[in-house]
Order: C-alpha cells, then sequence, then structure tokens
C-alpha cells in the first residue's frame, strides 16, 4: 500500500502533559504472512485502517505482500492508538505507537488465531490478545453465548430505558469492566502500557454510548429527535471526563466520544445555526489538546465536504487557536494539498501537467473509466449485503433518467460479493448502467488510492478521465445534479 507518509514531511515533536508525551513519526510495521502461496491470487495485500485523531476520520494504508510472503509499511501517527490489521475479510486490532518498529506475522488462513509480534510493541500486543479472549468469555459468562449478546443489551436499554435508568446502566457495566481489567492485569502482571490503554478505550466506550443514547433512543422508538427531552443531570458525568489528559487519545474510541461532544457542544451553545468561527472560538475553551482535535475535525469537514476555500478563511484563526504544533502542521498540510489539488485541477488549457508513475490503483481504476472517454462518469460502489447501498438506487435510476440521452455513465462497481448474488441483485433492482466486480485486489487497490473507509462510495470522473470529485455526494442529494451539469458543460 503506501510504504511512505501520506500528506506528510515527517517531523518528530513531543508535547508533554505530566508524565505523558504525545509524540509524531511514522511507526515501521513488517511482517511475514505464512502460507501466502495459497491466497496471493484472492488476497495480495494486508490493509491497515487508522483512526486518524486530527482529521476525526478514518484512513486506509495497503501494504503489498511479496512473492515470499514478506511485507512492509511506514505509517505516520500522532500518539500511540490501535489499529485494525485486515487480510482476507478478517479483522484485527493492535497497537502502535509512533517511531516504533514492530514485526506482525500471521498465518495467510487465520489472522485471528495466528498473529505473533516481534519489536518495539510486541509486549502491549501479546498483553491484547490475552486479554481480548478473556474478556471475551467474561462477557459471555455475563450476557450470553452469542457473539453480540452484550451490544443486544446495550441496544435494548437504549430503547426501552429512560435517561437515567440507560445511564445507570452503563455505569454499572463500567464498573464490572474495570474491576475485570484491574484483577486481570494483577493475575496476569500485564503491562502498564496496555493497562493503560485498555482502560482509557472502556472510559470512551463508557462517555460516547452516554451521548449516542441521546439520538439513538429517539430514532429507535421513531420519534423526533427535537422532541426527545433530556434533563440536564444526565449530563453530569461530563465535569469527570479527564479532558485535560492527552493519554485517553491512545483508544480509537477517544475519536467517537470526542465527536460526540463536539456535537453536543455546537448543539447546547448554538442550536442548528453556527457561525464557524463563534465554533472554533468555543471549542478552543475546552482543555488545550481536546480543543485541538475538535477544531482540527470542524476544519477537517469543512475541506472533506469541498468546501476548500471557505476553509481557508478560517485557517489564521485555526492557527491562532491551537496550541500542539504537530496537529496545526498536520491539518495546515491536509488543507494546503486540498487547495493545491483544487487549483491544479482549473490549471489553463495549455498548462503542462507531470504525472508520476502509475500504481497497481492507478492502472485498475483507468481500466475501468478509459472506455467512456469524452463522458462524465459516475462510480457507485456498493455491495449486495449492504443496506445502504441498496436503499439509495431508487435514487441512482431517477438519477439515470434525467441524464438519459446526455454524455453521462453510471458506473456501478460491485465490492465482496458473490457473482451469482450480484448479477441476480442488479436484475431484481433493475439497476441499469456499467457493471464490473471488483475481486479483493482490486477492491483494496482503488479503497486505498481513493480512501474508501465504508460504502457506498461515489466518485465523479470527468470528461477527461480525471477524478473530479473522490468522495462525490450519494445519488439522492440535490446538490449532486449542479456538478454533473458542470462537467458535462466542459469540453
Amino acid at each position: 500500500m503506501k510504504p511512505i507518509v501520506t500528506f506528510l514531511f515527517l517531523l518528530v515533536y513531543s508535547a508533554t502533559f505530566a508524565q505523558y508525551n504525545i509524540k509524531t513519526d511514522s511507526v515501521y510495521i513488517t511482517g511475514t504472512v505464512s502460507n501466502f502461496e495459497k491466497y496471493k491470487e484472492t488476497a495480495n495485500s494486508v490493509r491497515f485502517i487508522v483512526n486518524d485523531i486530527v482529521l476525526g476520520n478514518q484512513t486506509n494504508h495497503r501494504a503489498k505482500i511479496n512473492n515470499d510472503g514478506t511485507y512492509k509499511i511506514a505509517i505516520y501517527k500522532i500518539g500511540t492508538e490501535d489499529i485494525y490489521i485486515e487480510y482476507n475479510d478478517d479483522l484485527e486490532t493492535i497497537i502502535v505507537s509512533p517511531g516504533d518498529r514492530i514485526q506482525v506475522n500471521f498465518d495467510a488462513g487465520d489472522l485471528e488465531k495466528s498473529l505473533t509480534f516481534k519489536g518495539d510493541d510486541a509486549r502491549i500486543n501479546a498483553d491484547l490478545k490475552a486479554f481480548e479472549a478473556a474478556f471475551d468469555k467474561e462477557n459471555t459468562r455475563l450476557y450470553g453465548a452469542e457473539g453480540n449478546s452484550r451490544f443486544k443489551v446495550q441496544q435494548a436499554s437504549e430503547k426501552d430505558n429512560g435517561p437515567e435508568a440507560h445511564k445507570k446502566m452503563l455505569t454499572a457495566r463500567l464498573i464490572k469492566d474495570e474491576a475485570f481489567l484491574k484483577a486481570y492485569a494483577k493475575q496476569h502482571k500485564l503491562s502498564p502500557a496496555f493497562t493503560r490503554w485498555e482502560a482509557n478505550t472502556l472510559k470512551c466506550e463508557y462517555y460516547s454510548n452516554l451521548f449516542r443514547y441521546t439520538w439513538l433512543h429517539p430514532m429507535y422508538n421513531k420519534t423526533k429527535q427535537e422532541d426527545f427531552k433530556i434533563p440536564d443531570s444526565y449530563f453530569s458525568f461530563i465535569k469527570d471526563v479527564p479532558l485535560k489528559d492527552p493519554a485517553l487519545s491512545e483508544s480509537s474510541n477517544y475519536n467517537y466520544f470526542l465527536g460526540d461532544y463536539r456535537r453536543h457542544i455546537r448543539q447546547k451553545a448554538f442550536g442548528n445555526s453556527a457561525k464557524v468561527d463563534s465554533m472554533l472560538i468555543r471549542f478552543a475553551k475546552e482543555p488545550a489538546f481536546a480543543a485541538d482535535i475538535m477544531i482540527s475535525n470542524e476544519l477537517f469537514q469543512m475541506i472533506d465536504a469541498k468546501y476548500v476555500k471557505e476553509a481557508g478563511e478560517y485557517i489564521e484563526l485555526y492557527k491562532k487557536l491551537t496550541k500542539y504544533k504537530a496537529i496545526r502542521d498536520y491539518l495546515v498540510q491536509y488543507y494546503t494539498e486540498a487547495l493545491n489539488k483544487l487549483n491544479s485541477y482549473k490549471l489553463p488549457a495549455n498548462a503542462q501537467i507531470n504525472t508520476t508513475p502509475q500504481t497497481e490503483a492507478d492502472s485498475v481504476f483507468n481500466k475501468l473509466v478509459s472506455r467512456y472517454a469524452n463522458k462524465v462518469v459516475y462510480v457507485d460502489i456498493w455491495a449486495t449485503w449492504c443496506g445502504p447501498c441498496r436503499a439509495e438506487m431508487p435514487n441512482s435510476a431517477a438519477l439515470r433518467e434525467k441524464y438519459k440521452g446526455k454524455d453521462v455513465v453510471f458506473l456501478y462497481l460491485g465490492v465482496q460479493s458473490e457473482e451469482k448474488t450480484w448479477k441476480a441483485l442488479i436484475a431484481e433492482l433493475d439497476i441499469q448502467g456499467e457493471h464490473f466486480l471488483l475481486n479483493k485486489n482490486e477492491f483494496a487497490a482503488v479503497s486505498e488510492k481513493f480512501q474508501v473507509n465504508g460504502i457506498p462510495h461515489y466518485m465523479l470522473v470527468n470528461k477527461k478521465g480525471q477524478v473530479f470529485d473522490g468522495n462525490a455526494k450519494r445519488p439522492g442529494d440535490e446538490k449532486l445534479a449542479p456538478e454533473i451539469d458542470q462537467l458535462l458543460e466542459e469540453k
């Protein structure tokens, strides 16, 4: 995948909170996949999914596996954090730290049961795997043998319980979880680094679930969120959140919790109408590290929604409000690259654009779109099992009808689907257009290049075969048609 850092210069910077250092650097992961020969035709890479704390989203990084089963990759990280490793549709959690070198080995036939570690992060990951197995057994004892029983108990509370009863359920569960962690860590002499990480993971899960209830309860009961009144006492837990401690960010759950907290602040302070500068200034009142992350997340959302120039109006304010240089430099670099991409798209016709050698992803994607020269291409990445994908198909049909007879091609890329089922669903849903079923390697390549973190995922390609928007609007979004019209008008 990306053996070098995306967006960034390599920078090593530390910010100290008490005894805790936040490092920024690449983590270097190498490994050997045994029995790779049996699977290389359908699974020739290892994918790493990172919760990017500054951007507030997930990024994909793919390491191509060599013929001898070895692979290597460098991934830029801000702080210690858990990330996902995925191979052949199996997904596992590992913990990595900036600047560390870790060897992650596994058998191609069973990622979960065969993972072994060597190097800097070996101890914390060995503790993680041991604790995960023990915690699963404990949850089975408490909630039943079915794999998602713990979640089902929580879901039932979210639907049926009032605010205080739900809060009481989550608090009681956290107390049990923390007691189990403390006893297990003492008995099995777990490393302090892992014990701290797991404690932070449990806390962030607890805080996030408390916030999520505010919209999940009305959703499950099919009522309007604005009609669901929650007493102020429910949010008393906020004062107990250790926002001043950056160590909380070691858990990827921190991203989810802080996103929920940011939305809570925005709604409470501004309701449904908030000016960007006012929001950024309000977030800056939170403890420094959390404030920097919330401000960065807010600005990233503008950039990611293609409001790049608008985001530029707040960059100087952003620089003044943020206190952590590594965080600030990272977001500013992301903005600068987004702005350069926007500007380069509108270069004069006689400008000479030099391109780098094609990657595997370029080759896959170009083969798909090259046959539609001089046409606008709307790409829909979907799967047969994906409910939201199917839900958008009626909107897609309406969009096809709108552009019938015009130079617009609707290109549907099926992924992670069995061929017979894929063809049957195309017929059942009457999905007219161009269809391709990508294999695992092709989808992995395209996912990395265009940062496809979930499906459905849409893209817009102009008449020259250039990607206009790698994260385009869904078919039912009324703002999509004007963008297609704009591309149709271009020569």
